[in-house]
């Protein structure tokens, strides 16, 4: 089968299908929409990682949107960035901010229900607190 690189014209289904996946897996209640100029963008990355790249970048897009359409500005660095001199945020600190962005858009989808948050982040609720307290976030 061909790299990604060379069928371009597969990434806009592929990424479609991977918000899809991204957005049940996530419990987000809605399906996360693609902006025209994000699939743009995508469709000019070089993909040297191939599907599982796509897939990954997909994944990181929903895990960390505020709306229920992602634009172009979810991409934080381009994709095939190897400039060892970048000093973008820390990987703890993307960490953080996924973790934090998933349990709000959980806990928003299951209507404030602890219970059934911590179920969907296949958490104990002991443990769902205990990373609530960590980012300083409330039930509201």
């Amino acid at each position: 089968m061909p790299p990604l690189r060379e069928r371009r014209g597969d990434i806009p289904l592929l990424a479609r299908e991977f918000a899809r996946k991204y957005s049940e897996r996530f419990g987000l209640g809605y399906v996360a929409q693609l902006a025209p100029e994000l699939i743009e963008d995508l469709e000019q990355q070089p993909w040297p990682g191939n599907i599982r790249q796509l897939e990954n970048t997909i994944a990181r897009c929903v895990a960390l949107a505020t709306t229920c359409t992602i634009g172009r500005e979810a991409l934080l660095a381009p994709i095939d960035s190897t400039d060892s001199t970048d000093q973008g945020p820390s990987f703890r600190v993307q960490v953080e901010s996924f973790e934090r962005n998933l349990i709000r858009k959980v806990m928003q989808a299951s209507g404030g229900n602890m219970s059934e948050t911590a179920r969907r982040l296949r958490l104990n609720r002991a443990t769902l607190y205990d990373r609530m307290k960590k980012y300083g976030m409330t039930k509201e």
